[in-house]
């Protein structure tokens, strides 16, 4: 193995490491376990599985459009009351999937089958009284786009975050809204916002919430506050999106 190869598999291994001591400490400040984290992509799932909470969430390992996203939590229960049937995209290698006028993409599923029979044991398990909705739109070619804004904020759920990234634009009157920072991520067309800060970083992609309305305490700050992915959910017990408590001093 050449001295570079030893370098890269060194760094991965202290990084690994790093990271897990980090998440131990994150998984003990958070109390409130029984969630269900419904995401336009993998991002849910990320989250719960580095904090280990049980997928209590269909949307596990997929991603939908995001007009498709916006409908389905719109009428979560009926969505969720439905079996996928499968559906032939030719232009997607991976399994698909369709509930009434909603496509899903099992991206990360060996078949169709196996997606459907996961969808649907983690659909039994959602929790309709602590449903957090992440919307995720950070990939550099992020376009603001009022109307989908629009249509997310008007989504029937107290608790819910809208990803995206700074070229989004002005979001001082937008309620939870989170900057993410992707000028220096890895991997940055993959998955921006589970990606890592620096190839030296154990640390996931930063968010920064440049301002919330509803939150007397942050309006019209000039300081951005700073919170990691993980992070979104460690102040569920203080109702973390559209809240004062948006950060611990600490982070």
């Amino acid at each position: 193995m050449t001295l570079r190869g030893i370098y890269e598999r060194f760094r991965r291994l202290a990084r690994r490491l790093a990271r897990e001591i980090y998440l131990i400490h994150k998984r003990s400040k958070l109390k409130n376990k029984n969630i269900s984290i419904i995401s336009n992509n993998c991002l849910g799932g990320c989250i719960a599985h580095d904090l280990k909470i049980k997928f209590e969430s269909p949307t596990i390992n997929l991603y939908f459009s995001h007009e498709d996203f916006l409908k389905f939590c719109s009428n979560l229960k009926y969505y969720l009351s439905l079996e996928p049937v499968e559906y032939f995209d030719h232009d997607k290698k991976c399994p698909v999937g369709i509930i009434d006028d909603v496509i899903i993409y099992f991206l990360h599923y060996e078949n169709f089958n196996e997606a459907k029979l996961k969808w649907l044991e983690r659909s039994k398990r959602v929790n309709y009284e602590n449903i957090y909705i992440i919307f995720s739109d950070a990939n550099k070619t992020c376009k603001r786009d009022d109307d989908l804004y629009k249509k997310f904020d008007s989504l029937p759920f107290k608790n819910k975050a809208f990803l995206v990234n700074k070229n989004y634009g002005d979001v001082s009157n937008l309620k939870n809204v989170f900057i993410i920072d992707i000028s220096k991520v890895e991997n940055i067309d993959n998955a921006p916002s589970l990606a890592y800060k620096s190839k030296f970083s154990f640390k996931k992609e930063n968010s920064k919430n440049i301002n919330n309305s509803s939150n007397n305490n942050l309006s019209n700050s000039n300081i951005p506050m700073k919170t990691t992915e993980e992070n979104l959910l460690i102040n569920i017990n203080n109702e973390l999106f559209g809240n004062k408590n948006l950060v611990k001093k600490s982070e």
